[in-house]
């Protein structure tokens, strides 16, 4: 089943500390390498990377997140539309 993900953050969007299936943006601040794990239960997989971003997608949802890191730690996570992944 697929199902819309509303990636500007509105009401139909779920956020957590730990991460969603739907929303990443609780994943913002965490170690990089303590991350992979847990994106892949929820059933993401990285799509692609391009300089400290990397694209995880989840088939599942079809929501995709652009997260950027620095310093070992995911400093930004955006939520974006499946297209980009």
């Amino acid at each position: 089943m697929w199902l819309p993900v509303d990636a500007g953050g509105g009401a139909g969007t779920v956020q957590a500390s730990g991460g969603e299936a739907t929303d990443l943006t609780g994943f913002r601040g965490r170690s990089v390498d303590g991350s992979d794990a847990r994106l892949s239960e929820l059933g993401y997989a990285r799509t692609r990377s391009s300089g400290q971003a990397s694209y995880w997608y989840n088939p599942m949802t079809a929501a995709c997140a652009r997260m950027e890191a620095s310093d070992g730690v995911y400093a930004s996570v955006v939520m974006v539309p499946h297209g980009e992944c």
